[in-house]
């Protein structure tokens, strides 16, 4: 046993410091409005679903009913975030990624995404994101957050 106490003193110790992993962020859910200057050009909202993996990491999954030119259309997005300031629960945090997506309408396309972002208190339970990048020709898009 009094090989052990060092060991145990130093683990109460260390146990404050760690950061409990139920607080950490794992889900996102949410509204999102994205358009896209390409041919053809895209406008449209929907749902997104997004999963953080890690502490700066997160996946995102976006799919939106709108518009490309004349005709009805879908766009769908795989898009992998780094967070640079993820456990901000008041303020803004910024956010860079790349990914894929796909619009269908009369015509299919593909494209590679490359975005930058700002977002609301991202370790917080929700909050506004503003994206602008590239993918489908120059791509924005707004939206809102809730996180669990």
């Amino acid at each position: 046993m009094r090989r052990t106490r060092p060991l145990l003193v130093a683990f109460e110790f260390a146990l404050p410091a760690a950061a409990p992993a139920s607080a950490q962020v794992t889900r996102e859910w949410g509204l999102q409005s994205t358009g896209a200057t390409g041919t053809p050009a895209f406008l449209g909202a929907g749902a997104l679903w997004a999963w953080r993996p890690g502490v700066r990491d997160r996946l995102l999954l976006h799919g939106a009913l709108g518009a490309a030119e004349d005709q009805a259309a879908f766009r769908f997005e795989a898009v992998w975030h780094l967070m640079l300031s993820p456990r901000t629960e008041r303020g803004i945090g910024a956010y860079i990624g790349g990914g894929l997506a796909g619009q269908v309408a009369e015509t299919s396309h593909g494209w590679l995404i490359l975005t930058g972002g700002i977002e609301q208190n991202p370790g917080a339970k929700r909050g506004w994101a503003l994206e602008l990048g590239l993918g489908g020709g120059v791509r924005m898009a707004v939206g809102y957050r809730w996180r669990r």
